[in-house]
C-alpha cells in the first residue's frame, strides 16, 4: 500500500521536492518496478552507495521525466491514423494501418491510389464519378473486396485489375453496364473472384463473349434489378459450376425454360421475387438439391397448370421455399387472397368473349378501339386480324396500331388503309374462340368537294374539320357558325320534338342578338301574360336569369333549387324576334315532375313554345323556343 502511494506522489513534480526518504526498500522498489531493464537489481546497490538520498531522488526525477516524453513520442508513433480523413472512413487497423476503407457519395473521379495503403483489403468506392485508369490498382495485392457501385461506370478498361491476386468480391451494382460492354478479357486480374454483383445495370440479353464463364470460381451472381424478360434454356450453362447463389429478382422475366437451371447443381439459394412469372414448366427445379428458392412479388395465374408448383411447395423434399407464404395469386380474381401455400381448387377452362368487336365509321385522323374482352384460364392470348391476315404481320412497322391488355385494338390517327373487316381470335391450352367480323369505314376528311359529307353539318361547312357555316345554313352545335349562333328552326307553337343528331337537321345559323327590351316583352308575355315592371331595358343579364329562373319554378311545379344554370338570348330571325331558353333540372324526382308537367302544358297550348329534351348523366337539358 505504502508503495502504490508513494508512487503517486511521485509522479508530480511538485509533490517529489516536498518528499523526504526514509524507507530506502521503498526507492528500491520503485527502481526495479519502472526501470527493470536500465536498473537491475545488481546496479542498485551501488548506486545508493554512491549517491546520497537527496542525489538519489533528483536522479530518479530526471530519469522519470525522460521516460515520460519517450512514452508521448511512442504513442503518437503507433497511432492509428487514417491518411484519408475526414472525408473518408477507416476501420480495421492492423497495428497503425486501416486494413478497410470507404469513400462513399464523394463526387470523387479519381481513386486516391497514393493514399491507400497497400495492406488495405476492403476499398468501398461507391456514390462517386470514378474514371477508372488500367494498372492503378496494381499495387493493392492484399485486396479482397471492391465496391465500385454508383459510378455511372459504362466499361471497364483493359488492365484495371491487374495485380489483384487477393481480389475475391467484386461489385458494380448500379452503373450502366449493358451486355456489349462486358468483356471478359478486361476483367484479368478479376478471374479468380468467387462473388460478382452487376445488380441495377442495362442488362437485357444474354452477356456475350463467354463473360460469366470467364470467372472460373464464381460462387455468388447477383443481376437484380436489371432488364431482363427471356432467358434462353442454355443462359447459364458456361457458368462455373461451382456457383451457389444466384439472384435474379426485380427484373420483367415473363417465363424460364424447363432447363435453364440444369448445370447449376450446387446452387444452395435461387431468387426469382419480384418479376413477371405467372407459371413455371414442370420440372424446372430438378436439378437442384437443398436450394432455398425465392418466388414472391410475382403475377402467379392460379389455374391447372400451377399444381406442378404448388406441390412441390407443400411435398416434403430438400427444397426450400421460404416466401411461399406470401407468394401471391393474381388470376383468376376470386384467388387473388391465396397464396401459393394455400390455393386449392385450380382448374382451368376454355376462353370466352365479354365483348366483340362492332361495326364503326371513323374519319381519317380519328382514333378506333374495336373490343375483344375475354375471360378463360390461363388467359387467353388475343390475336387480331384484318382481312383475313394476322395483323401483326401486316401493320408490324405501324405504331399506330397495338393490341392492349384487355385485347382491344387501338388505331391512332386512322388512314384510309384502314378501312376493312376486322376480328378476334382468343386461345388457351383449353380451347380457341373466333369473334364475330366488324367493318370498320374510313372515310376522307373533305371540305371542298361542295358535297355535304357525313363529317358535315351543311355542304362543306360545320362539324370538327370543316369552317364555320353561314347565317342560313345548317347546324347542330353552336360552334358549327360563323357567329356562334345555332337555333332550332321551327316556331309553331303546340310543336314538341325531339331532336338527336341522327334526326334530319331542325337548327339553322341564325344572325346577331336582339336588345333587351325586346326580350323584356317576350318574356312578360309568355311567363306573366302581361308586362312585369321589373323587367326592362336596364335589367342585366343576371337579374333576367334569376327572374326566369324563378318563372320556370312556378311554371313547372318543383323547387327553384331544382333548374339548374339557366341562361337566355335572344335573336332576330328573319325579322322576327326569338327567345331561346337553356336550362338544366335535376336528375331526381323532380326533373321527372317538370318533364310531365312541360309536356302536359305543351299539349294543352299553356305553354306556346317547341323544346328539345335530353337526357344527361346527373340531369336533364332543355332547350325552349319561344
Amino acid at each position: 500500500m505504502e508503495h502504490s502511494i508513494f508512487t503517486e506522489r511521485v509522479a508530480s513534480p511538485y509533490t517529489f521536492r516536498a518528499l523526504t526518504v526514509s524507507d530506502e526498500a521503498i526507492v528500491k522498489s520503485l527502481f526495479i518496478e519502472c526501470f527493470p531493464l536500465v536498473y537491475p537489481d545488481s546496479l542498485y546497490a551501488d548506486l545508493v552507495s554512491e549517491l546520497t538520498q537527496n542525489q538519489l531522488i533528483m536522479s530518479l526525477q530526471s530519469m522519470l521525466f525522460n521516460f515520460l516524453i519517450l512514452w508521448n513520442i511512442f504513442i503518437v508513433i503507433t497511432a492509428q491514423i487514417c491518411p484519408l480523413d475526414p472525408e473518408c472512413a477507416c476501420t480495421g487497423f492492423v497495428g497503425t494501418v486501416a486494413t478497410s476503407i470507404a469513400c462513399i457519395d464523394q463526387g470523387r473521379i479519381r481513386i486516391p491510389i497514393s493514399e491507400i495503403n497497400t495492406a488495405v483489403e476492403n476499398l468501398d468506392l461507391s456514390g462517386n464519378g470514378i474514371i477508372l485508369e488500367p494498372g492503378q490498382l496494381r499495387n493493392l495485392t492484399n485486396l479482397k473486396r471492391l465496391d465500385l457501385s454508383r459510378n455511372s461506370l459504362v466499361y471497364i478498361p483493359a488492365g484495371t485489375f491487374d495485380g489483384l491476386v487477393s481480389l475475391e468480391t467484386l461489385t458494380l451494382d448500379g452503373n450502366l453496364f449493358t451486355p456489349d460492354t462486358l468483356v471478359p478479357e478486361n476483367f484479368t486480374g478479376a478471374e479468380n473472384i468467387t462473388s460478382l454483383s452487376l445488380a441495377g445495370n442495362q442488362l437485357s440479353l444474354p452477356i456475350t463473349n463467354n463473360f460469366l464463364g470467364f470467372f472460373t470460381k464464381l460462387k455468388t451472381l447477383n443481376l437484380d434489378s436489371n432488364l431482363y424478360q427471356y432467358l434462353s434454356p442454355t443462359f447459364f450453362d458456361i457458368i462455373s459450376s461451382t456457383l451457389e447463389e444466384l439472384f435474379l429478382s426485380d427484373n420483367l422475366i415473363i417465363n424460364l425454360p424447363v432447363s435453364i437451371f440444369t448445370s447449376l447443381t450446387q446452387l444452395f439459394l435461387l431468387d426469382l421475387s419480384g418479376n413477371n412469372l405467372e407459371t413455371l414448366p414442370n420440372g424446372i427445379f430438378s436439378s437442384l438439391v437443398s436450394t432455398e428458392i425465392r418466388l414472391a412479388d410475382n403475377p402467379w395465374s392460379c389455374d391447372c397448370f400451377l399444381p406442378n408448383l404448388t406441390g412441390l411447395i407443400a411435398a416434403p423434399g430438400t427444397l426450400n421455399f421460404s416466401d411461399a407464404d406470401i407468394a401471391f395469386c393474381d388470376v383468376p380474381d376470386n384467388l387473388n387472397t391465396m397464396t401459393l401455400t394455400t390455393v386449392t381448387g385450380l382448374t382451368c377452362f376454355a376462353p370466352s368473349f365479354i365483348t366483340q368487336p362492332q361495326d364503326a365509321s371513323i374519319l381519317t385522323t380519328q382514333d378506333i378501339r374495336l373490343n375483344c374482352s375475354n375471360t378463360g384460364l390461363p388467359i387467353p392470348s388475343v390475336t387480331w386480324y384484318r382481312n383475313g391476315i394476322f395483323i401483326i404481320n401486316s401493320f408490324q412497322d405501324d405504331e399506330r396500331i397495338s393490341v392492349l391488355t384487355d385485347g382491344a385494338l387501338y388505331i391512332s390517327n386512322a388512314t384510309l388503309a384502314d378501312d376493312g373487316m376486322y376480328y378476334c381470335v382468343i386461345s388457351n391450352t383449353e380451347g380457341s374462340v373466333t369473334s364475330s367480323f366488324a367493318y370498320l369505314t374510313v372515310e376522307e376528311i373533305t371540305c371542298f368537294d361542295n358535297i355535304t359529307s357525313s363529317h358535315e353539318t351543311d355542304r362543306d361547312c360545320g362539324g370538327p374539320y370543316c369552317t364555320p357555316c353561314d347565317v342560313g345554313q345548317k347546324c347542330l352545335l353552336n360552334s358549327d357558325c360563323d357567329n356562334g349562333i345555332c337555333l332550332y328552326a321551327h316556331t309553331a307553337p303546340s310543336q314538341l320534338l325531339y331532336i338527336t343528331k341522327f334526326d334530319d337537321l331542325a337548327y339553322t345559323c341564325n344572325a346577331i342578338e336582339v336588345g333587351t327590351v325586346v326580350l323584356q316583352m317576350r318574356l312578360a308575355s309568355i311567363f306573366f301574360g302581361t308586362p312585369d315592371s321589373s323587367l326592362n331595358t336596364s335589367s342585366g343579364l343576371d337579374t333576367i336569369n334569376g327572374l326566369v329562373r324563378q318563372a320556370l319554378s312556378s311554371q313547372l311545379e318543383i323547387p327553384v333549387e331544382a333548374i339548374l344554370n339557366v341562361n337566355v338570348m335572344t335573336v332576330e330571325r328573319y325579322f322576327t324576334p326569338l327567345v331561346q331558353i337553356f336550362f338544366y333540372i335535376e336528375n331526381s324526382h323532380y326533373g321527372l315532375i317538370a318533364q310531365n308537367v312541360l309536356i302536359d302544358q305543351i299539349n294543352t297550348e299553356k305553354l306556346k313554345v317547341t323544346m328539345k329534351l335530353e337526357s344527361l348523366q346527373n340531369s336533364i337539358s332543355v332547350r325552349m323556343n319561344f
